[in-house]
């Protein structure tokens, strides 16, 4: 039985990644690029701004990086403060059913308005620590964020379970040390067969966040 449970956030317990890929195609067409979704979940999710530009631009001035972070992070809030948060059914239900259990939650997202979007929501209060982008050296899929949440909470590696919907969080996760269960929505964990076969036992990839008590 875990101790503790490491969230995402965005794809795992609140539909923003639109959000996200809407903001960056608000960026980069300002540079030109006409980001599609298959480069977003490749080179843009989970992975924080710096790297998601310098995948997408190539090698580009610090100052550049600079300016299309806070950009991006701009366009973000605006839809944000606009359009509202929703969380995902599926991770309302668990939530709700974690109110009842004796285990700590925290969430690891590589998004720096991570505080301020789950603020938005009525369980903001039922996690411990918020670690983010901006509290570690690297983003994903560096292992850092979930150690940081970890030592947080006061758990063993071992005694702790990431709930992550991208390949690089599911990567740092499991670099970590951790157990991984991997929310595939949307298929966005459509090419992680290699990585199956090679964690056995450490990571299970589920449809619906409603498997975790229904198995």
């Amino acid at each position: 039985m875990y101790k503790g449970i490491i969230f995402d956030m965005d794809g795992v317990l609140l539909e923003t990644e639109q959000y996200h890929l809407e903001a960056w195609r608000q960026v980069f067409s300002h540079y030109d690029v006409s980001l599609t979704l298959e480069q977003y979940q490749d080179k843009c999710q989970s992975q924080g701004r710096e790297q998601a530009i310098k995948n997408i631009l190539g090698t580009v001035s610090a100052s550049t990086i600079d300016q299309i972070s806070m950009e991006k992070k701009e366009a973000y809030e605006q839809i944000i403060n606009t359009q509202g948060v929703t969380l995902f059914k599926d991770a309302q239900r668990l939530l709700e059913r974690l109110k009842k259990q004796d285990i700590k939650l925290a969430i690891a997202s590589s998004s720096k308005s991570a505080r301020m979007v789950i603020e938005k929501t009525k369980y903001a209060h039922m996690f411990m620590h918020i670690v983010t982008g901006a509290d570690v050296a690297k983003n994903k899929p560096s292992p850092q964020i979930f150690e940081k949440a970890q030592h947080l909470l006061g758990l063993d590696p071992k005694e702790v379970v990431v709930i992550e919907d991208s390949i690089v969080g599911i990567y740092g996760a499991l670099d970590a040390q951790m157990d991984v269960i991997g929310i595939n929505r949307h298929d966005s964990l459509a090419s992680l067969d290699k990585q199956i076969q090679e964690n056995e036992g450490r990571l299970k990839v589920i449809q619906s966040l409603d498997e975790i008590f229904n198995s």
